[in-house]
């Protein structure tokens, strides 16, 4: 039997995390399985135990795909990644999908970074959420979010979301 496994961040607070899986969106990816990309909340360290489960899911995957979110350019989630490579079994396919820069050093929005390189990375199919880089582009997931189809009327003439962390750096 073949099974799916979606690893993304799924535990976070992080509402942009929690709903970037394609796994959310697709009918035929309903029977996936959903675990987090780092197999832990940040700030906490996995028991042995948690970390043989997620070693397990993954090995035995017939397919893992990786993404959304910002799970590139960031050095946070760059072990995890390189372990999943570590631990599939030969042959499993491995896709990223709608993943993006997550450059914490960006001061000016204008010029966000786009230097991600996926030379030599093995993923089987590549999408990454950033227009215009040399992958193909594929959205995050999110954007399937049926709570952005509903018309809300404007409170602010302006509005900023961001990530909580982001608004606590320093510029």
């Amino acid at each position: 039997m073949q099974s799916i496994l979606n690893l993304h961040r799924c535990l976070t607070n992080n509402v942009g995390d929690l709903v970037c899986a394609p796994t959310l969106y697709f009918d035929d990816l309903a029977q996936a399985t959903r675990d987090d990309l780092v197999g832990w909340h940040q700030g906490s360290q996995p028991d042995a135990e948690a970390r043989k489960a997620w070693h397990t899911k993954v090995a035995s995957a017939s397919a893992v795909i990786i993404g959304g979110g910002g799970l590139l350019e960031n050095t946070f989630f760059q072990p995890s990644l390189d372990l999943v490579f570590k631990t599939i079994t030969p042959g499993t396919a491995v896709v990223l999908w709608g993943a993006g820069h997550n450059n914490w050093q960006i001061s000016d929005w204008r010029k966000m970074k786009q230097t991600i390189s996926l030379e030599g990375c093995s993923y089987t199919l590549t999408g990454v959420r950033d227009y215009g880089h040399s992958s193909e582009w594929v959205p995050c997931p999110s954007c399937l979010l049926t709570e952005l189809d509903v018309p809300y009327e404007p409170k602010h003439e302006v509005a900023l979301y961001a990530h909580s962390s982001t608004l606590s750096k320093p510029h």
